[in-house]
């Protein structure tokens, strides 16, 4: 073995190594690597994933298949992202194995079940080895496991039988629902989680749309450690029970104390109502889901995320009534290519005024706290309501004409009311993209704009001009005009009719074309010029 040792020394350290052993008095200088002999007493092992040549890693990895198997005291063995293709069945051996790690592996396909042998085994890292198709089916052995990553294995087509068996579990990253879970016979159906309460940090759960009869006991709600729950249904629209999958999603229904819920694909026309229950909820992100209506989110008091990405038959977010509070934490809104959203919320008998001069329910419904609004691909989106303390970014991207005039509108009736603090005078980055029919910037709605630092507008081929009012953007640094062909002609030089409304603006870019202003720029590129000359 000492022969193999020196090969694999050779190999990941080069030259300038030595092997010696407890007899050997003199070191030279020249080396930098040096081995005692202690092999057998190893306690970690650890490959460095550094830019070896595939031919050099197949050379190593061939060593270790030989010798890490005599290092019977190692405790942690981690050989992730090597390009292994398969972890040796002789790694039984190493009885003393605290922690596994073959992450990053995508030639793995399977583990060899001897793996289950290992039972002081606490932590199995199989994240990312996206052809891994299934984990040791006698896992249960594996009394004394608590954690096992297994996030990024999209090629797992089960979870084994037994899994539930576990009591010392406390991070389980993934959970795969099988095709057809009532007949195979090593197969693990969704009650194998209904005992494993030690659960903490995230579980994603993956194919629900498999459970054939709506009816699951996985027992999520006795989880109270649990902080971050992900549910995919995976499957075709074209194929949904939609009685089985909203009868599915409701005996889904987590401890209170979760944190994040993120749901994707699911086919159902409507959420659970445990969903606005969530007391503790910080982030919510629902993606390409079919449902038409959403729960009163804006009852989550601790709620500061919300992403909604593709709900191309969603219309409004809300249909209810007089809210009493209203999203009195959310910081970050994106909606994302919802085609058919019309609005925020649905009018009601209540929000019907008698005349042009009665103020809507809707009209004064506010974000206290929003500090980020996105709004990309939602063509149809015509009102949202305010928010007045918006300090990050608002980006605005193949939106509608009518809810760039709205929110710009909005900012200037409102500012003229009692408030301390003028509606967008915090916002400090602004994005206009793709917005065809865009004519004009609201003049008057960038009078408050008094924080705004950086401005972008690009492909609006619509767009004529700048109003004069950008004279008042006083803390503005950058500009930048992209894909406007005909503004492009007003700013693309000094000579240009809108120059003298942006030209305190430091930074304006226009057609990837920097244009320079008589102050620090010029003088820096004199400076310049003067050292090549003297030079």
């Amino acid at each position: 073995m000492h022969d193999l040792m020196h090969d694999l020394a050779t190999f990941v350290a080069g030259n300038g190594i030595s092997i010696i052993n407890s007899k050997e008095k003199i070191v030279d200088e020249s080396v930098r690597h040096v081995s005692f002999a202690l092999w057998l007493y190893l306690r970690t092992f650890l490959l460095s994933r550094q830019d070896f040549s595939r031919d050099v890693i197949a050379h190593v990895l061939s060593i270790l298949e030989i010798t890490v198997p005599n290092f019977r005291e190692l405790r942690v063995y981690d050989i992730g992202q090597t390009t292994i293709e398969k972890v040796p069945s002789s790694v039984n051996r190493l009885k003393h194995l605290r922690y596994l790690d073959v992450s990053g592996n995508n030639e793995i396909r399977t583990l060899p079940n001897s793996i289950t042998d290992l039972q002081n085994l606490q932590v199995l890292n199989v994240s990312s080895c996206h052809r891994l198709k299934e984990l040791p089916k006698d896992i249960k052995k594996l009394i004394n496991l608590r954690h096992l990553y297994c996030r990024g294995c999209w090629s797992l087509t089960h979870m084994p039988r037994g899994l539930g068996q576990l009591a010392s579990l406390r991070t389980l990253t993934l959970f795969v629902v099988a095709d057809d879970n009532s007949v195979a016979k090593n197969v693990g159906g969704l009650n194998e989680l209904n005992s494993l309460n030690n659960l903490r940090g995230g579980l994603a759960i993956r194919y629900l749309g498999y459970v054939k009869n709506g009816i699951i006991n996985p027992n999520l709600k006795g989880k109270s450690l649990l902080q971050s729950l992900t549910l995919y249904w995976d499957l075709q629209y074209g194929n949904a029970n939609v009685d089985n999958e909203e009868m599915a999603f409701q005996s889904l229904q987590p401890h209170p104390n979760l944190k994040e819920l993120v749901v994707c694909k699911y086919r159902g026309t409507r959420f659970p109502s445990w969903v606005s229950s969530l007391a503790n909820l910080v982030n919510i992100k629902l993606r390409s889901c079919r449902c038409q209506h959403l729960p009163p989110l804006h009852q989550i008091p601790s709620l500061q995320n919300l992403e909604i990405w593709r709900l191309n038959d969603l219309e409004y977010i809300e249909t209810e009534g007089q809210a009493t509070t209203f999203f009195p934490s959310l910081k970050y809104l994106k909606l994302y290519s919802c085609r058919k959203l019309t609005g925020w919320r649905k009018k009601t008998d209540d929000d019907d005024g008698d005349d042009s001069t009665t103020i809507s329910i809707s009209e004064l419904l506010q974000f206290p706290c929003l500090s980020q609004f996105i709004c990309y691909g939602c063509p149809n989106l015509s009102w949202i309501p305010q928010f007045p303390s918006i300090d990050e970014f608002l980006r605005l991207e193949k939106a509608s004409v009518q809810l760039v005039q709205q929110i710009f509108t909005t900012s200037t009736s409102s500012s003229s009311s009692s408030s301390i603090v003028p509606p967008l005078s915090k916002l400090k980055k602004l994005i206009i993209w793709d917005i065809e029919d865009l004519e004009f910037l609201p003049p008057d709605g960038l009078h408050n704009l008094t924080s705004l630092r950086q401005l972008e507008i690009k492909r609006c081929p619509r767009l004529t001009s700048l109003p004069q009012e950008m004279r008042s953007l006083t803390s503005l640094r950058e500009l930048t005009i992209s894909g406007c062909p005909l503004l492009s002609k007003r700013c693309a030089d000094k000579k240009g009719e809108d120059w003298p409304f942006i030209s305190h603006i430091p930074n304006v870019q226009v057609d990837d074309k920097r244009i320079q202003w008589e102050g620090c720029y010029l003088i820096e590129d004199e400076e310049k010029s003067s050292t090549t000359s003297e030079n």
